[in-house]
């Protein structure tokens, strides 16, 4: 029964998206901003069911040094690995640092070494707060497939020997021993 509705919703949604594309002469931006409401009160829903629109007093420390602050403009960035991430931070090192110049132009090594860029967790709580209330968040995310294409790529096709040698090593010593079980049974 809770399938059914759920195929229903989705078709139902579908097609509003669908027809509000069509009835508005192509009106892409309609279609995009029916789909961005969407997508804001599947979120809504999701955090209200699970009790996380409540700021907790204090950040979790792992999750605040995901998040970087970029205070001329105003926002703060959080980091997902292979989601453009590097860029991100080359970008906002550029706004900080006020310099004109291609994000191309700074080393992959330096823009994750740098101390200019500022994570959210390195100020106190308080400020923290502040900045949470304050401050435009921005995160992008990608499908999880691409992701994972594109971490083997970087990682194990491109990189350096610690991920190509050492994790390719321990992944295939992972998938031989799930093999071997498999066998046995």
């Amino acid at each position: 029964m809770q399938g059914d509705r759920l195929s229903a919703t989705i078709v139902t949604k579908k097609e509003t998206y669908i027809s509000l594309f069509h009835a508005n002469g192509l009106n892409f931006f309609l279609y995009w901003l029916a789909i961005q409401n969407d997508r804001k009160s599947t979120l809504a829903s999701v955090c209200l069911k699970n009790n996380f629109l409540k700021l907790r007093s204090k950040l979790d420390s792992h999750v605040a040094n995901q998040l970087f602050v970029e205070h001329k403009h105003k926002f703060i960035y959080c980091e997902v690995p292979k989601v453009g991430c590097s860029n991100w931070k080359r970008t906002i090192f550029l706004l900080q640092a006020d310099l004109n110049a291609e994000a191309s132009e700074i080393e992959h090594d330096h823009i994750h070494q740098t101390s200019l860029i500022k994570k959210l967790g390195t100020y106190p709580p308080a400020i923290q707060k502040e900045f949470l209330n304050n401050y435009t968040k921005v995160m992008f995310t990608r499908h999880p497939l691409e992701r994972l294409v594109s971490a083997y790529r970087d990682k194990l096709l491109h990189s350096e020997p610690f991920y190509s040698i050492t994790v390719a090593n321990e992944i295939r010593a992972i998938m031989e021993l799930r093999w071997s079980w498999v066998n046995l049974r």
